[in-house]
């Protein structure tokens, strides 16, 4: 949750889309970095089977660094920002109080709509990590782990420097984005459901040298990226609905909860066996469809009369203040 709300409310509006995906690329680096310390530890095995014990080690190891390297973060009242606005991110109310508005906030019927577009955008995880492990050698799914990584980091980069192109109206942008999300997702989701069903028939273990690989491998990928561009558009989604700075924090806490308790459920699909080879896939296909119009719903909203509260400005232009010279009566830009 923390996390979630330093992303939206440190950066400036108009760099709320690259900050995100700068957020991102430091939570995917660590798949990257795992991918690769896997790929090179398990390089020469072109078999099914587990990972050696020496990737968990050193995936300890790295972990242990987080808390320490954490402490290094500047707080919201040290953050100096282009546009001079100061980051008000605090919680000043009491415990009490703040569970009241955020269970609120959670029975808004913006944030109803929108919970089945979170679940389609995060229980996708569970679901490929799954095709992954169920079809591929242990050196596939390394390469995997870390080819998707740097794809998807790529990708969300892109999407979220798009975001921020205020040159484009938002409600140009927001409904663009969301609708090639929609798309791009759904054939995914079609490909996949086409492949599993031949998988369950044929029983493959697809390594790197092995015909077909690439068809099998490909909607890997691709379903990582789409994961990664419906967060980071999650994160988009949310800045836009909260009217005031405390409901930043509320409503990344949602978003963050909602997400843990749909990947909750998508691993517990998963792990039951008669779903664990196709049944998620069918699920997830199915939570895609009947997430698009809630949300829809939502989203045609933005870009209109109602302002977020993070939105200050929809320019990357910091105007200076002006003064009046009682001289000349002409008005003249205050510098630095």
């Amino acid at each position: 949750m923390a996390e979630a709300a330093i992303a939206i409310a440190y950066p400036e509006p108009w760099n709320k889309g690259k900050a995100l995906g700068y957020w991102l690329t430091y939570r995917l680096a660590g798949q990257i970095l795992g991918g690769a310390i896997n790929l090179g530890l398990n390089v020469d095995r072109n078999e099914a089977g587990k990972v050696t014990y020496t990737v968990y080690l050193v995936f300890i190891a790295l972990q242990c660094i987080g808390p320490v390297v954490a402490l290094f973060l500047n707080r919201p009242k040290k953050v100096q920002r282009k546009d001079g606005k100061k980051v008000q991110l605090a919680i000043l109310e009491n415990p009490w109080f703040e569970i009241k508005e955020t269970t609120r906030l959670f029975f808004t019927k913006r944030f109803l709509l929108i919970l089945l577009w979170i679940g389609q955008a995060v229980f996708s995880e569970a679901v490929f990590f799954t095709y992954l492990a169920l079809w591929f050698s242990v050196r596939a799914r390394a390469l995997g782990s870390l080819l998707s990584g740097i794809i998807a980091v790529t990708c969300g980069n892109l999407l979220g420097a798009y975001l921020d192109r205020t040159s484009i109206a938002l409600r140009i942008r927001a409904r663009t984005t969301f609708w090639g999300i929609v798309v791009v997702q759904g054939a995914w989701w079609l490909w996949a459901t086409v492949l599993v069903s031949e998988f369950r028939k044929t029983q493959p273990t697809y390594d790197w040298v092995d015909a077909g690989f690439g068809r099998a491998f490909g909607v890997f990928i691709l379903l990582t990226v789409g994961f990664q561009m419906n967060y980071l558009f999650l994160y988009f989604f949310i800045s836009n609905l909260a009217t005031s700075e405390p409901e930043v924090i509320r409503y990344a806490a949602l978003l963050r909860g909602s997400e843990s308790a749909w990947q909750a459920v998508s691993y517990g699909i998963t792990s039951i066996t008669v779903f664990a080879e196709v049944g998620a896939v069918y699920w997830n296909f199915a939570l895609w469809a009947v997430a698009i119009l809630p949300a829809w719903l939502v989203l045609k909203e933005f870009g209109g009369e109602r302002k977020a509260a993070i939105e200050q400005t929809d320019s990357g232009v910091v105007t200076p203040p002006v003064t009046v010279d009682v001289d000349n009566t002409q008005d003249k830009s205050v510098l630095g």
